[in-house]
């Protein structure tokens, strides 16, 4: 049975998604980090917000979109600053944090999301990626169907990162652990960024 060429291109960005997504960094801390403290949920609502930024750079990459291409490119500089801020104001809101005694599930807000959304998106370099990856997936037969590929690969990853956070959760989920959680990823965190400002 042959599948159809939009199908066949769906499922060749799969594969393309997972391995966009996989490399831990700044989100896969803050998915881990809140799926053990705020639960399933909460991880993969952090994932999505990440998975959609992916999902807007296949776009504009698999649609041609040189003009955007063009902003991102020169306005590099800006949102890379930006990302850093940002970076850095996690870094230390996590290392100052003190949980709670209770460890029960929270509800995740649209910060949840937005959050790792816009922290995506303040990697302009993230574009040029794609723009090779969809032109030797051949996207321009069909962007909208490698980008669902993509996204779907993308939320395969997060799905599973979360899922395993939260197998941990009830060894994790104390008050004294969840200080050395915060820490560490503060720590991680506070890492990337000073290794990002030195590129």
């Amino acid at each position: 049975m042959q599948l159809s060429p939009d199908f066949a291109t769906l499922v060749q960005g799969i594969p393309a998604g997972l391995a966009i997504a996989a490399p831990v960094g700044p989100i896969g801390i803050l998915c881990i980090r809140r799926s053990v403290t705020g639960g399933l949920i909460s991880g993969v609502t952090t994932g999505l917000g990440a998975a959609t930024a992916d999902l807007c750079y296949a776009l504009a990459a698999g649609l041609g979109l040189t003009s955007l291409s063009g902003w991102l490119t020169s306005a590099g500089p800006l949102l890379h600053r930006g990302g850093l801020v940002f970076l850095l104001s996690l870094a230390i809101s996590l290392l100052a944090a003190k949980p709670a005694a209770s460890t029960g599930a929270e509800s995740p807000s649209a910060a949840t999301f937005t959050s790792t959304f816009l922290l995506t998106l303040t990697n302009p370099m993230t574009i040029l990626s794609f723009a090779g990856l969809m032109t030797a997936l051949g996207a321009t037969r069909a962007p909208f169907s490698l980008a669902a590929g993509v996204f779907a690969g993308s939320m395969l990853w997060w799905l599973f990162l979360a899922g395993t956070a939260v197998r941990l959760r009830r060894w994790l989920a104390t008050p004294e652990r969840l200080v050395w959680i915060n820490r560490a990823a503060g720590a991680v965190l506070l890492i990337l960024t000073i290794s990002a400002a030195a590129k």
